[in-house]
């Protein structure tokens, strides 16, 4: 009698222990019910959920995720350098705001441009079509991001300490005209830089991080 006591207060003791908000989230509660419950917003950026980091939510409690890691092709050895996309030709991927990274990214696309680098004698594979062929978490609705899509990915996961990034200039979708795209410096772990945007030619080649919804 004794021991089936201590096993009934043991499991009263682990099932009342709490949970922390990643394990509320791996177990399947959603960012909106959380929220409900009265978590703040600020304590779910740089969590885990989707295959992504969150860094932003949307007015209806819906937001954007960031991916866990930068892309590489794999697909084809031919292509190793991975660049914005058209060079000397516009696609109408002009636009920079929160929620625009995933047109961007079909115009890029839609475009269709050829890319071959005739000094490597290689193919190349444009940012957002890398994005588009990613599946992280099972999810394939990942895309490049817009130039503020990028920065407020930056200044939610890194300069406040949720996530450290390595000392790289990643692509926007944001085309600023037919020579030149938005990048985004992530100067490494912690570190805040005001003017970290510029732009550079296409044809650089740059690291990349797609970007999808959740709509949970």
């Amino acid at each position: 009698m004794r021991y089936l006591c201590t096993f009934l207060l043991s499991l009263v003791l682990l099932c009342g222990k709490s949970q922390s908000i990643q394990q509320k989230l791996d177990n399947g509660e959603t960012p909106k019910q959380l929220m409900a419950s009265g978590v703040t917003q600020d304590s779910l950026y740089g969590k885990h959920y989707q295959g992504g980091l969150i860094f932003h939510f949307f007015e209806d409690s819906t937001g954007m995720l960031f991916g866990t890691k930068d892309l590489a092709y794999d697909y084809d050895t031919s292509k190793t350098k991975i660049i914005w996309s058209c060079r000397v030709i516009t696609t109408g991927a002009t636009d920079t705001k929160i929620g625009s990274g995933k047109e961007n990214t079909r115009k890029i696309k839609a475009k269709n441009c050829p890319l071959y680098d005739p000094d490597a004698k290689k193919w190349m594979i444009p940012a957002a079509e890398i994005c588009l062929l990613y599946s992280g978490g099972g999810n394939h609705d990942w895309f490049l991001p817009s130039k503020d899509e990028l920065h407020e990915a930056y200044m939610k996961l890194s300069y406040t300490g949720y996530h450290d990034f390595d000392d790289k200039e990643y692509w926007t979708s944001s085309e600023r005209d037919d020579t030149f795209a938005w990048v985004e410096h992530f100067p490494g772990p912690r570190v805040y830089e005001m003017f970290g945007q510029s732009f550079y030619k296409k044809f650089y080649k740059e690291s990349v991080r797609p970007v999808r919804y959740f709509t949970n």
